[in-house]
């Protein structure tokens, strides 16, 4: 599946970067519960390197959190050489 599913190709273009990665993040997780069903099981993560992109991550993750708060969201940076895992509450 590509980004095209989600999003027409004219949108793609009028997007930000920062703006695309936030509709991917919610479209797997959109598109998980559409072909497994809504379970609070349900896990989704996210690792980044750079500080703005994971910004931008917890940001969607936390609406995310807000709309499906039974799921776990979780950040993981990777900047620095750390690994550091952040649970969305």
């Amino acid at each position: 599946m590509s980004n095209y599913d989600y999003f027409p190709r004219a949108e793609m273009y009028k997007a930000s970067i920062a703006e695309l990665k936030q509709r991917a993040i919610r479209a797997s997780v959109e598109r998980a519960i559409e072909l497994y069903g809504y379970s609070p099981h349900h896990r989704f993560g996210m690792s980044d390197d750079d500080p703005k992109n994971i910004q931008l991550g917890v940001e969607e993750m936390t609406r995310l959190k807000s709309a499906y708060p039974l799921m776990s969201f979780f950040m993981i940076e990777t900047h620095g050489g750390d690994f550091v895992k952040h649970e969305i509450t």
